[in-house]
């Protein structure tokens, strides 16, 4: 398998830091195109998803009367369309690798599936959202997967997704999505285009517009070959994003915590949101309830390695158990025991030192994919605790490889815990009577980056969930597109390394703390998406 290549992120420059964390909003400005040559003729087959509202069909007349060869694939049958199951990597492997044999190299993808008609958010079980996602957004991975060997060389090659997010811009800030599924897509092609650089890779929204404007659009896009990642199209207006450095309104705290409030914190019982959730009993003991993947660890751990803080002497220890009881451990085995025992450690220290903070602790183990048990957990916690005040989502896992490294079952793990976990909070709380809701996401999904195409995708849902609840609700969510922090979190150290050779600093533990509490207590409602970094 090819190593993962060195993150490089275009991270904007930034003036001031405030409380040792940068603050950074996102707003559109006009970049229009410089006079192109949109005829484009990529180095092979250009292959079209369909989206059945002509788009589709205007690209393929535009290519083909331009020379170049291609082949149109959509999910429902209609003239001209070779239906595929996008939502199989296996089906769509076999159709690339027939392709080859009969027209030769691939020489671009142009993903304008998203363009289609979608069902309203408010109306999506979570097997129709599952279906689109599957399609829109894990269908353009399998295929660009697929296609791999042949765009990522580069020259002659493209990689276009055109999305409908839905909504217009208004002066000047982020559109509002009605579509937040695919956020997905965007955060997908923004690690493309860190994958590919040779390539001319780019995500752009066309909400509103028509085939007939958007189309020549596309080409010169194409043609033109801007280092622009995510770009969006209001009335024929070309608009790219730009993040600038926002100070917090101190004079009025716009919420306050209560010791009567109860505020569920996913991922509380370890790492960086449990070090929040200890600040937090801190200031203002309320009753918290962490909920995490892993169960409660017994009451005490043995006598045997609890002394112990050497992972060597603790596996020595665990090897010499297993010995006496006629067992043959393997180094894979030790590490996993010693892991589970360190980390039930940090779980019942950490319990402990918010119950002594003064806040009542409940935990639940839970699967923040599973549908029946994040129901039975959200039912439970209101029925015992007779209300939820604040959520805090710090669900998330990686698994970082290149594209044409990364198994669909991959993908899946780190996608879907964060994607399937916002859509179920989504339905399950009671929004009349909640404070806040915080999703912790990540500058990889805003910016991209190499080796996460999954993470990237995964929190850029997350980035327009954010949007579209802030939006509808009477109360505050926010995404926090956390940068790498010191100590704590999911970055390794070679990670947090190659960041801080790129200028992109680690976030100290007690700034972060610092800067997630005041966002939740100071934070405007409008503002639901921050860049912390």
């Amino acid at each position: 398998a090819s190593p993962v290549a060195t993150p490089v992120l275009s991270v904007p420059k930034t003036t001031k830091p405030l409380a040792g964390v940068y603050r950074n909003l996102i707003h559109l400005k006009a970049s229009p195109l410089p006079e192109v040559d949109a005829s484009i003729a990529p180095s092979g087959v250009v292959i079209v998803t369909d989206d059945g509202e002509g788009f589709a069909d205007a690209m393929v007349k535009a290519l083909k009367e331009q020379g170049t060869a291609t082949r149109l694939i959509g999910t429902t049958a209609r003239t001209g369309v070779e239906v595929v199951a996008l939502h199989d990597i296996k089906a769509i492997t076999a159709w690339v690798d027939s392709v080859r044999a009969s027209a030769g190299p691939i020489g671009g993808v142009m993903h304008l599936l998203p363009l289609r008609k979608a069902p309203a958010m408010d109306t999506l079980k979570l097997a129709d959202w599952q279906k689109l996602v599957d399609e829109e957004v894990k269908g353009l991975f399998y295929l660009l997967k697929a296609v791999a060997p042949d765009l990522k060389k580069g020259a002659g090659k493209c990689v276009l997704a055109a999305t409908a997010l839905g909504k217009s811009a208004k002066n000047g800030s982020l559109p509002q999505p009605a579509n937040p599924w695919r956020g997905g897509i965007m955060g997908l092609m923004k690690s493309v285009a860190d994958e590919w650089p040779q390539a001319v890779c780019k995500v752009i929204d066309l909400s509103g517009e028509t085939p007939t404007k958007a189309i020549p659009a596309l080409l010169a896009e194409t043609a033109a070959g801007l280092k622009q990642k995510e770009i969006y199209y209001r009335a024929g207006q070309r608009f790219v994003t730009e993040t600038e450095t926002v100070a917090l309104d101190r004079a009025k705290a716009r919420m306050t915590f209560s010791k009567d409030d109860v505020i569920l914190i996913i991922g509380g019982a370890r790492g960086i949101t449990s070090l929040i959730a200890q600040e937090i009993a801190r200031r203002h003991q309320p009753t918290l309830i962490l909920a995490g993947r892993s169960p409660w660890p017994d009451a005490a751990e043995s006598n045997l390695t609890s002394g112990l803080t050497d992972p060597t002497a603790i596996k020595k220890v665990l090897f010499e158990q297993a010995k006496a009881a006629g067992k043959s451990p393997t180094p894979k085995d030790l590490e996993k025991t010693c892991q589970r025992i360190l980390a039930d450690r940090t779980m019942r220290t950490n319990r402990a030192t918010m119950e002594k903070a003064g806040s009542r602790i409940a935990y639940y183990p839970v699967d923040v994919t599973d549908e029946a048990g994040m129901t039975e957990m959200i039912k439970d916690v209101y029925a015992k605790f007779g209300r939820l005040d604040g959520v805090i989502n710090g669900a998330g896992i990686i698994e970082d490889k290149l594209i044409e490294d990364k198994t669909p079952e991959s993908f899946d793990r780190v996608f879907d815990n964060k994607v399937k976990s916002v859509y179920l909070l989504s339905r399950l709380l009671k929004p009349e009577s909640l404070k806040f809701l915080v999703l912790f996401s990540s500058i990889a999904g805003w910016f991209g980056n190499h080796g996460q195409s999954d993470y990237a995708a995964a929190n850029e849902v997350l980035n327009r969930m954010a949007m579209y609840l802030d939006e509808r609700w009477n109360n505050r969510v926010v995404a926090i597109d956390w940068g790498p922090w010191d100590q704590l979190g999911m970055a390794s150290e070679q990670v947090k390394k190659q960041f801080k050779e790129r200028g992109v600093g680690l976030i100290a533990p007690d700034a972060g703390t610092d800067f997630l509490i005041d966002e939740i207590l100071l934070g405007a409602k409008d503002e639901a998406l921050v860049i912390a970094e």
